[in-house]
């Protein structure tokens, strides 16, 4: 549309022509900064855009795609919810032609505050350690039970932690496996020994207090494992973390959420540090067992009112 406006000077008039406003496109899209962890403050740029008159801008920062109430200013603070997510930020640009939008590139995950625990050097027994201290490795060739074994550190008596493992490398062995326990435990054997601990081996049984107290199907290699634990009410449960149902039970028989919180296997009382186990290896080394404390994202979803991760 071109207007056309005529002002009277005298006995004489003159014309000019006003170009009509034009809606904003973008070119770039804006680009955000800052440090990803828990109590950062991340900045985004408007991006780049074409339009008449110049755009106005407003912001709206998402956690894994969901706008995050409240967070439209230029800056967000990343808070606990985020760890673990994604972020991005949609900016909108306005003008008197219109408006459009542009998301920025996500950054993350977000990690948290906590640092997280590894497999502790000092505990090792025949194992190397590698991909920093989270892949433990069997080299001892004893069939004794919990002849290669390796734990972590930070003991916990009370509180509700959510950490994954996995298979990485199988070669042969049966009493190769993933829990927590006391540092007895730990060190002396789980399994038909064991008293004060409780682990779930890969062969498909979990043991406690040295009893098998549950049984289902053993683990597939590169598939990560869920491991909740209670230390309120002593209870355990474990699944797939890609969805399997928690303990192999019944959809909704076994769920450690808190609210809906049922079932559960016991974990025997005492201060608990998770641990890896290779015993019973039958002469067979190279055996590699992965464990993720919480410093990456997660295959899984934490179950509801469970610490994501075991802090250091």
């Amino acid at each position: 549309m071109i207007i056309r406006v005529t002002q009277l000077i005298g006995f004489g008039s003159r014309g000019f022509i006003a170009a009509a406003p034009s809606a904003p496109a973008n070119t770039a899209v804006p680009v955000i900064s800052g440090t990803t962890t828990e109590g950062s403050t991340l900045s985004t740029t408007d991006g780049t855009w074409t339009g008449s008159p110049t755009p106005s801008y407003a912001y709206q920062w998402k956690r894994g795609g969901a706008n995050i109430g409240g967070a439209t200013a230029s800056t967000y603070l990343l808070v606990t919810a985020d760890i673990a997510a994604t972020i991005t930020v949609t900016v909108t640009a306005t003008n008197a032609g219109g408006s459009a939008s542009a998301t920025s590139t996500g950054v993350g995950p977000v990690t948290g505050l906590a640092s997280y625990v590894t497999w502790d050097p000092a505990t090792v027994t025949a194992v190397t350690l590698s991909g920093g201290n989270l892949a433990a490795t069997n080299t001892g060739t004893t069939s004794a039970d919990q002849g290669a074994r390796v734990a972590s550190a930070s003991g916990k008596t009370t509180g509700k932690y959510y950490f994954e493992a996995k298979l990485t490398t199988s070669t042969i062995g049966g009493n190769r496996g993933v829990g927590i326990g006391t540092s007895a435990s730990t060190y002396t054997g789980l399994g038909n020994n064991g008293t004060t601990g409780i682990m779930t081996f890969v062969a498909g049984s979990t043991w406690s207090m040295g009893s098998s107290i549950h049984t289902w199907s053993s683990w597939s290699v590169n598939v990560w494992h869920s491991f909740a634990f209670d230390l309120d009410t002593r209870k355990y449960w474990w699944r797939v973390a890609s969805g399997g149902n928690w303990n192999n039970a019944a959809i909704g028989s076994q769920n450690p959420a808190v609210g809906s919180q049922v079932g559960g296997l016991t974990i025997p009382a005492g201060t608990m540090v998770p641990f890896v186990t290779f015993g019973g290896t039958a002469g067979a080394a190279n055996n590699v067992i992965t464990a993720n404390f919480g410093a990456t994202a997660f295959t899984g979803t934490v179950p509801s009112g469970f610490t994501s991760g075991w802090p250091a």
